[in-house]
């Protein structure tokens, strides 16, 4: 499997899409959610744990239309249901858990020497916006 190969799922399916730069200009790490075959976009950063060289990956924002929009407000983000957030939850995560055991995985996932991807996935508030 390759870092950025698609990854189906149940609910739709997944992938990691590499570095960008986005609307803003700045660098961001990229994933892709593919739900009812409605392709979104968002981003994602390495956490490192307190103490230790261990990571997690923490999502940033969700539900852009193209990698080229990331880094823009949250106002340009397409809402989703909260049905819908928790499949796209549990995709993200197991996208991360199947995609971080390649030979080469993403940056946002890499390991180094001492350094191991934890498993663990946070959701940052505000990540995604919510269906009203």
């Amino acid at each position: 499997m390759d870092m950025f190969d698609w990854v189906d799922f149940e609910d739709g399916r997944a992938r990691f899409s590499g570095g960008i730069r986005g609307w803003d200009e700045l660098g961001h790490e990229t994933f892709c959610v593919e739900l009812n075959g409605d392709p979104r976009y968002g981003e994602a950063v390495t956490v490192f744990e307190q103490e230790g060289d261990n990571f997690g990956l923490e999502i940033i924002s969700f539900g852009y239309h193209s990698t080229g929009y990331v880094g823009m407000p949250a106002s340009t983000r397409a809402p989703f249901s909260a049905v819908d957030i928790e499949k796209i939850k549990s995709m993200v995560t197991r996208l991360a858990d199947i995609v971080s055991q390649c030979d080469h995985p993403p940056f946002v996932l890499s390991r180094g020497i001492t350094s191991r991807y934890t498993g663990k996935v946070v959701f940052q508030d505000g990540w995604i916006n919510a269906m009203t």
